[in-house]
């Protein structure tokens, strides 16, 4: 299993070199990934990146919240707290 660090430091490797936007703004867990949203906590973003990150193989998968399963995942989720190394500025 990988650990929540690594998975965090892939999502923000991401979203730094794929859609150019610094930062986790919020991090959730559910029983296989972790889900992260780029950007800053309190920044409000529509259309915002979103990454999955399988906590076994250490695969990260671009998401679309818009897709009803994968907002159901994300609803039922535990917000996770973000390493300040992670965060947007």
């Amino acid at each position: 299993m990988v650990s929540y660090i690594a998975g965090c430091a892939a999502a923000f490797e991401y979203f730094e070199t794929e859609v150019k936007i610094t930062g986790i703004a919020a991090a959730m867990d559910t029983t296989d990934k972790w889900y992260f949203r780029a950007g800053k906590p309190d920044e409000i973003v529509y259309g915002a990146a979103y990454v999955s990150f399988d906590k076994n193989t250490g695969e990260v998968c671009p998401e679309t919240p818009v897709d009803p399963e994968t907002r159901k995942i994300m609803r039922q989720a535990t917000l996770l707290e973000i390493p300040k190394e992670y965060l947007g500025k």
